[in-house]
């Protein structure tokens, strides 16, 4: 889990956003789990599996989740976008057998 501490939180606030953001990458890792060959836009994880958080924090757990943990993939897949311009999907890296 990384938190890019851009704020300067300390002591328990700091700890607080920590945990938060193990949560969201754990969440959002489930939800590609138990859809593992679907496709994914950021936008569709927030409405879907955190409606609450603000889209940079989905981007950013999405990010984690790729390139330092290498558990999902960015794709060359696109949909629209909420501003009706295309964006990219993210699926689950797993071994095909």
């Amino acid at each position: 889990m990384t938190y890019f501490n851009t704020n300067h939180l300390e002591g328990e606030e700091l700890e607080k956003a920590k945990r938060k953001n193990n949560v969201q990458e754990k969440m959002i890792l489930q939800f590609f789990e138990e859809n593992p060959e679907s496709y994914y836009a950021p936008h569709q994880i927030k409405e879907m599996v955190l409606p609450e958080s603000l889209i940079t924090s989905v981007r950013r757990a999405m990010t984690n989740l790729t390139k330092r943990d290498e558990l999902l993939i960015k794709t060359d897949e696109m949909i629209d976008g909420p501003n009706g311009k295309p964006v990219h999907t993210w699926t689950l890296k797993y071994e095909k057998t």
